[in-house]
């Protein structure tokens, strides 16, 4: 009967209550109990009996909550480290000896900040540390700060800390748990640098850029988008893309969003409304986007002021007595092709600029000689498009071109039916779009990084 009184007598006081948890803030719970549980996850002192079954002394399906909490401290995936007041490390769990690359021998007793703080961070820390076991300073719920590994590294660490007392109420430890966010901080670093990268390229390029959600409401504006229709930045953004056409434009428009719904990426020309009521001849290549989901939110597109070409294409319709002049004067690369055969019959000086090609060198070329070669960009596809807009249909498209070096880049191409000379001609009006399509592949590639 004695040992069974016993026996009850221990099941009526566990080692310690059910409610007991790591604390994550001020705590008063006993010094000495939480050291007691604490050595419990010392090597050589954790029990193997496990949560679901009765521990040695306990009656069956009674937990043994110091081997709950020594098996707990172990294997959570945090350091957690307790420091005595005399700022040595007196307990440190399996994470946290994998972290900083030590046995845990080697790190028991030694002190917490002359042997694993960076140098340049230890005074203060040691400071603000006096102060709290002082009482003179709430500790600091969460804070950040590094830790040097055997290896040297520096480990930037997330932590939780609190203070333990004793039952005078005095201070005797602290117990801090830390995650390691060294590659999580490195991460953002890169993606915030790679945001600024990204917002100089748009802010900074000669094309407008503009975003649009998925009801046509204008989301972002680059600069060069307010200098082009004269409008701010606060008077475009969350109005409707509409708010800035013709009205008789605005069926096309609402046709092109609906494109964009169904994936497709297109280029198409569109006269804005200024804001001093003037008109704004632009090519907008635009592009949808998608969420993780792949559900569509909205547009972003490239917008190209084609003003000045539009006022030089309807001169040259005007008046075939100035074509030399203005054909050498704009600002684009011309080309004069026959209309039977697709061959090179004239050039501008930008096309010569363009290419480093003389106007004699480039009358024995086809346009095979300033493509890629690469499919589609040959001279078969080259042939079909200028034969296209030989029977009156203009052409607009994008090409992978190649100048004398041997340098490839971007262009736009428009190929139209013109009378030149009196004759019947195709005029190829090309534009260097590089930067453009360098832009539109940096936004693509900074969608993609954020929404990882």
């Amino acid at each position: 009967m004695g040992k069974k009184k016993d026996i009850l007598r221990r099941r009526k006081k566990p080692a310690i209550k059910a409610k007991t948890k790591i604390p994550r803030s001020k705590s008063k719970v006993g010094g000495k109990r939480i050291q007691s549980m604490i050595d419990q996850g010392k090597p050589g002192k954790s029990s193997d009996v496990s949560p679901t079954t009765a521990s040695s002394g306990n009656a069956p399906g009674v937990f043994n909550y110091h081997d709950l909490l020594s098996k707990y401290l172990q294997v959570a995936n945090l350091i957690i480290v307790t420091i005595d007041i005399q700022q040595k490390i007196i307990f440190i769990n399996d994470k946290g000896c994998e972290i900083l690359g030590y046995q845990r021998n080697q790190i028991l007793g030694k002190n917490w900040f002359d042997s694993f703080i960076p140098e340049d961070q230890r005074d203060q820390i040691k400071a603000v540390f006096d102060k709290i076991i002082s009482g003179d300073l709430e500790p600091a719920e969460h804070f950040e700060n590094s830790v040097v590994t055997k290896s040297g590294q520096f480990r930037l660490i997330a932590w939780h800390n609190t203070f333990l007392k004793n039952d005078k109420g005095e201070i005797v430890n602290t117990l801090s748990s830390g995650e390691d966010i060294t590659e999580k901080r490195q991460i953002e670093k890169a993606l915030a640098e790679r945001e600024k990268q990204f917002r100089m390229l748009i802010e900074t390029m000669n094309d407008g850029l503009g975003i649009q959600d998925e009801n046509g409401i204008i989301t972002y504006v680059n600069d060069r988008i307010c200098e082009m229709t004269g409008y701010s930045r606060p008077e475009m953004l969350g109005k409707s893309s509409l708010d800035f056409f013709d009205p008789k434009d605005h069926k096309f428009l609402k046709s092109q969003i609906n494109e964009r719904r169904t994936g497709q990426i297109g280029s198409f020309e569109i006269t804005w409304i200024k804001k001093d009521g003037g008109k704004l001849h632009t090519i907008v290549a635009a592009k949808p986007i998608y969420d993780d989901q792949g559900i569509f939110r909205g547009t972003f597109g490239v917008v190209t002021d084609i003003t000045d070409r539009k006022i030089k294409d309807e001169t040259l319709k005007a008046s075939e007595e100035n074509y030399r002049t203005i054909f050498n004067a704009v600002n684009d690369a011309i080309f004069v092709h026959d209309l039977e055969t697709g061959a090179i019959l004239d050039v501008n000086q930008r096309m010569c600029e363009m290419y480093g090609y003389s106007p004699e060198e480039i009358r024995f070329f086809s346009v095979e000689g300033l493509s890629s070669g690469v499919y589609p960009y040959n001279i078969e596809r080259a042939s079909q498009l200028i034969k296209l807009a030989a029977r009156g249909e203009p052409q607009l498209f994008n090409w992978h071109a190649k100048d004398k070096s041997g340098r490839l880049f971007w262009v736009e191409v428009s190929l139209k039916n013109a009378v030149i000379g009196g004759k019947n001609r195709v005029l190829a009006v090309v534009r260097d779009i590089t930067e453009r399509i360098l832009a539109e592949e940096a936004l693509s590639e900074s969608q993609r990084a954020l929404s990882t």
